[in-house]
């Protein structure tokens, strides 16, 4: 296929077969002509008959990380436009027009996308996180976008190398930073609508999956060149694991009759204070919503639960550069 303004589409998958048919049936529901690539990382079901079925081209690439496959898709696609999502993903009907319209509207646009979407009737979990992604779910240059939900120039891509194939997680977050500092806007346009079924449904499951997406953190943040910007999303970790550290001595304290009324009335304001980062951002991304108070609530505690995972994954990678 010659090279051309066509769109590539590029899955990435491993055991997901009914989640890679809804994927692509969305996409071919929006009737843009389209070339699709699928990369498949060592799938043991029915994920590569689905796979071929549906796909001009599948590759078969055990063992890779995600960063990867997508540069392996991208490498074989005709397309002057690259476009990313994943299995789990389910596009809205105008996806890939207004994506594609998005990022030929201004030649300086390296990237466009947007935040995932929860599927509707999704549980309190997804729910909730689904509204401190509308939070910055704004028109307008982002820090970075999220792979699932991606277009950029073929052009600017390669520029840049593509993704960094090293990262286990937050790939996406480390292509964006450095198109930005090749020059070209990364661009968030909410209309570009992506509905994420992957999402936590249980607070173990929210736990695990960030424990998992923290695990380049710190070696993609070094790569960028220490953005401040990130900084406070590094470091919530060790705020939140503190925090705790002192509310668990203060316990002991008090159940030892060790805490006079002035240090209980010092500790009270620390906890508050530990407390305001999430309990301020919580009521600014539920402000308006219904059932604001559940809510406001419900993402303050999945702020600790983050907190808690990312620094699990960090304790993780210490044990394993220490074995």
């Amino acid at each position: 296929m010659a090279k051309s303004i066509m769109p590539t589409v590029i899955i990435p998958v491993l055991n997901n077969p009914m989640g890679l048919a809804r994927c692509i049936e969305a996409i071919r529901q929006s009737g843009t002509e389209f070339e699709l690539i699928v990369v498949d990382n060592g799938s043991s079901d029915e994920t590569l008959s689905v796979a071929r079925r549906y796909t001009d081209v599948v590759l078969e690439r055990p063992g890779l990380t995600i960063g990867a496959m997508r540069n392996e898709g991208a490498r074989l696609a005709s397309g002057q436009v690259l476009v990313f999502t994943d299995s789990d993903q389910e596009p809205s009907q105008d996806w890939l027009a207004l994506g594609i319209r998005a990022l030929e509207s201004d030649r300086r646009v390296g990237m466009v996308g947007a935040r995932y979407h929860a599927p509707p009737g999704s549980g309190w979990v997804a729910s909730t996180w689904d509204l401190q992604r509308r939070f910055s779910d704004r028109t307008g240059d982002i820090g970075w976008l999220e792979a699932g939900n991606l277009f950029a120039r073929r052009e600017v891509f390669e520029q840049v190398g593509g993704f960094r194939t090293d990262l286990i997680a937050s790939e996406d977050v480390d292509l964006s930073f450095r198109i930005r500092r090749a020059g070209y806007r990364v661009v968030c346009d909410p209309r570009i609508v992506n509905y994420h079924h992957g999402d936590p449904r249980t607070l173990l499951e929210f736990f695990h999956k960030e424990r998992w997406r923290g695990s380049s953190g710190w070696k993609a943040w070094a790569t960028q060149g220490y953005p401040l910007s990130e900084l406070p999303s590094l470091l919530w970790p060790f705020w939140v694991v503190l925090g705790l550290a002192g509310l668990l001595t203060w316990t002991i304290m008090q159940r030892n009759r060790l805490a006079w009324n002035s240090i209980s009335l010092l500790v009270a304001i620390g906890l508050i204070c530990w407390m305001l980062p999430a309990i301020i951002r919580s009521l600014r991304a539920c402000l308006g919503r219904p059932n604001f108070w559940f809510y406001s609530i419900a993402m303050s505690v999945l702020f600790l639960v983050y907190g808690l995972a990312r620094f699990a994954s960090i304790i993780r990678l210490s044990k394993n550069r220490i074995s």
